[in-house]
C-alpha cells in the first residue's frame, strides 16, 4: 500500500510538472519554501544588493574616504586640502562624486563622497532603528487589541486615533520645535520616530487579528486549553507577517524621507552629517553650477527607498502562505 501511494505521488508530480504547476518539494523546510518563493522576485535581489551596499558603505566609511577623520562616531570633519572639483577619477576615491566649495556645516571644503558615506551612517541608523522599534510597539499593541478586544481595544485604538489625526511629518516637526530641550540627536530622533510612527502598524495588525481570532483553528486551540497569549503570539501572529513586512518597509521609507526633510529644515539631526544635511549645505553649490553636490545624496535616498519597498513586497509574497498552493 505504501508503495502504491509513493507511485501515485510520483505520477501526480509528473503531471503537475507537465502542466507547468510549480509546487514546492515535500522535502523542503519552511525556510526552503520561503526561499523558493522569494527567489521568484529577481528585482528583490537587486534591491537587497543596494541595501547591503549602502550598509557596507556606512560601516566602512572611513576606509572608503581617505583623509576624513571624524572626531566622534558619526560627526564629519573634512580635510581642508579638498578643492572644488567636478566628478572625476582623479585622486580616487575622494573625487569620484566631486568636491564642493565652502560649507557652513563644518567650515571646510568637502567631498560629496564623504556626504554619501558618512551620511548613510546616521540616515540608515535612524530609519531602520526607528522602524524596528515602531514595528515592535505596533505589533504588541495591535496583537493585544485585536485578540482580546474590550476596554483594551478601545484604549489602544483611541490612542492610535490621536496620533493618526495629524500627518506624520507635521506632527514630528511640531514636537521637535516645541520640545523644551534640544532633541536633534540620532538617539532622540530615532526614539521620537518610533513613538509617533507605530499606530499605522498597530491598526493593520489589529485588523488581521479581528479576523483570525474567529477562525476554526483558533477555536480548536482554545478548546485544547492553549493559553490566550500563546495563541495570539505563537499561532496567529505568524499569519500576520506578510502584512507586517509591508507596513514595516513602508515605515522605514517614510522615516528615511522624513529624517532628510527635517535635516534640510535644520530641525532634525543638526550636529552630524546626514543625507538631509547634505541637501541643506549644498543649495548654494547647486546655484553656482555644482549639480553633483545634491545629485548623489538625492540618488542615495531614492535608491534606498525603492530598494526597501521592493524587498518588502517580495517578503510579503514569500511569507503569505495563504496565497500559495502547497
Amino acid at each position: 500500500m505504501a508503495a502504491f501511494f509513493s507511485s501515485l505521488d510520483e505520477i501526480i508530480e509528473k503531471e503537475d510538472a507537465s502542466e507547468g504547476v510549480n509546487l514546492p518539494s515535500r522535502d523542503l523546510t519552511q525556510f526552503g519554501i520561503f526561499w523558493r518563493r522569494f527567489r521568484t522576485h529577481p528585482a528583490a535581489f537587486l534591491a537587497l544588493g543596494v541595501l547591503v551596499l549602502f550598509a557596507l558603505m556606512a560601516i566602512f566609511a572611513p576606509q572608503i574616504t581617505p583623509g576624513v577623520t571624524p572626531n566622534t562616531d558619526f560627526f564629519l570633519r573634512i580635510n581642508a586640502s579638498f578643492q572644488p572639483h567636478a566628478p572625476s577619477l582623479d585622486d580616487f576615491p575622494n573625487r569620484i562624486f566631486g568636491n564642493v566649495a565652502y560649507d557652513d556645516f563644518d567650515r571646510l571644503r568637502r567631498s560629496v563622497l564623504t556626504e554619501v558615506t558618512f551620511g548613510a551612517r546616521v540616515s540608515l541608523t535612524v530609519s531602520f532603528g526607528a522602524g524596528v522599534l515602531a514595528a515592535g510597539i505596533g505589533i504588541i499593541f495591535g496583537t493585544l487589541s485585536g485578540y482580546f478586544g474590550g476596554w483594551l481595544d478601545a484604549l489602544f485604538m483611541r490612542l492610535t486615533d490621536i496620533f493618526l489625526a495629524i500627518p506624520f511629518l507635521p506632527l514630528v516637526a511640531t514636537i521637535v520645535i516645541l520640545a523644551p530641550v534640544q532633541i536633534g540627536s540620532v538617539q532622540s530622533i530615532t526614539l521620537l520616530f518610533a513613538l509617533v510612527g507605530w499606530p499605522s502598524i498597530a491598526r493593520l495588525v489589529r485588523a488581521n487579528f479581528l479576523l483570525l481570532r474567529e477562525q476554526a483553528f483558533t477555536e480548536a486551540a482554545r478548546a485544547q486549553g492553549v493559553g490566550s497569549l500563546r495563541i495570539a503570539f505563537r499561532h496567529l501572529l505568524p499569519n500576520v507577517l506578510p502584512t507586517i513586512m509591508t507596513a514595516f518597509t513602508s515605515t522605514i521609507a517614510l522615516f528615511l524621507v522624513t529624517e532628510a526633510t527635517l535635516d534640510f529644515l535644520t530641525i532634525g539631526v543638526t550636529t552630524q552629517m546626514t543625507w538631509g544635511n547634505a541637501f541643506y549645505t549644498s543649495y548654494a553649490d547647486v546655484v553656482s553650477g555644482s549639480w553633483w553636490a545634491i545629485l548623489f545624496p538625492g540618488l542615495a535616498i531614492v535608491l534606498t527607498v525603492l530598494a526597501v519597498n521592493t524587498v518588502g513586497e517580495a517578503l510579503r509574497d514569500a511569507l503569505d502562505v495563504r496565497g500559495h498552493a502547497l
